[in-house]
């Protein structure tokens, strides 16, 4: 097989155009208003949790925003952006916010196992000032491993459909071979081994009874959410470790052709998962959603705990506007009342 058997048909282009372009509108709104629920009710929701949420909900956005440009190329069956400083960028930028995307899951469920945990001693970390340092160094971490590329170490380059440009499996020399190598065991492994260790932790509390009552999932579905919030993303990242195995193992030329445009469409599905996972399973966000487009909310999650440290530093305008949806009357046509409230 030669890299001209890799091609796609004009069908499977114009499909994976459509997809692309599609999913990144859907991406775009369900993150969008993610980011606009916290902003509507800061007072309530900006605790020192906010900034690995926000900063995972701001990650999906700008992969999303990358959509547009493999979607144009798919339905035009061709790379239409400059060979070289487009697609170098295009790739570089891909990395950044793809890599910053995993490596916000174990940021996530290090924070969710403090909340839950009833006396865990790791609490003095869950402040504003110690989870912005964290949220930097990720971002250097994810810098990292897109600049090498640029350096020399491995590259980037059009994948054979020439839909997306990311990095380059086809040519397999020992600079691939130890960059992939590094790359999975430092960043995917892990972070996927760290998610699970806390997710692991979080839920045997839950089970033997020994949690906090916590908001970021109802105890009942904890199982299925933590699952849900690790292989959101890592099941979508997996693929591309799994092509670039793939090339390492059998040889580039022996990828099946519409393996080599799979990554590029598969990937694209955290961004629609994340925040149903992370925003939309958790109760209190949830309960903010729906109370925003005036439906029907559990008024018991609208609670804040004042014990909680808030990051929002309000201005006048903000702290009125907070005030007033943090104090409102409660509108009784729309809550819904537990049996408790009926006592």
């Amino acid at each position: 097989m030669n890299y001209t058997d890799q091609t796609l048909t004009s069908f499977e282009h114009t499909f994976i155009g459509v997809y692309l372009i599609v999913s990144g509108i859907l991406a775009t709104f369900l993150n969008l208003v993610g980011l606009v629920v916290y902003w509507r009710f800061p007072r309530l929701l900006c605790t020192p949790s906010a900034i690995p949420e926000i900063a995972l909900l701001l990650a999906d956005l700008a992969t999303t925003g990358l959509n547009p440009f493999s979607g144009a190329a798919a339905l035009q069956n061709r790379w239409i952006w400059d060979d070289h400083a487009g697609c170098q960028l295009y790739a570089f930028f891909g990395f950044v916010f793809g890599d910053f995307q995993v490596l916000c899951i174990p940021f996530l469920a290090f924070d969710r196992y403090i909340i839950t945990a009833e006396n865990s001693a790791l609490r003095k970390y869950r402040t504003r000032k110690i989870y912005s340092k964290l949220l930097l160094l990720l971002i250097a971490y994810s810098l990292f491993w897109s600049v090498t590329p640029l350096l020399g170490w491995a590259s980037y380059a059009k994948t054979a459909p020439g839909i997306v440009c990311t990095l380059n499996w086809m040519k397999v020399d020992v600079s691939f071979v130890s960059y992939l190598t590094a790359k999975f065991i430092a960043s995917f492994m892990a972070s996927l081994v760290i998610s699970m260790i806390f997710y692991r932790k979080a839920i045997r509390l839950v089970h033997k009874n020994r949690a906090r009552e916590i908001h970021w999932c109802r105890k009942k579905s904890i199982r299925f959410v933590s699952f849900g919030c690790m292989f959101s993303t890592y099941l979508s990242f997996a693929i591309y470790a799994t092509v670039c195995m793939w090339a390492i193992i059998a040889g580039p030329q022996t990828i099946p052709r519409i393996a080599n445009a799979l990554p590029a469409v598969w990937v694209k599905l955290a961004g629609i998962f994340n925040p149903i996972f992370f925003v939309y399973y958790n109760p209190r966000l949830w309960a903010c959603t729906k109370k925003m487009f005036g439906l029907n909310y559990d008024s018991e999650q609208m609670h804040r705990d004042k014990t909680e440290e808030r990051i929002w530093m309000d201005s006048p305008r903000n702290t009125a506007r907070s005030i007033r949806t943090s104090h409102d009357p409660v509108d009784t046509a729309h809550v819904v009342l537990h049996p408790a409230d009926n006592e």
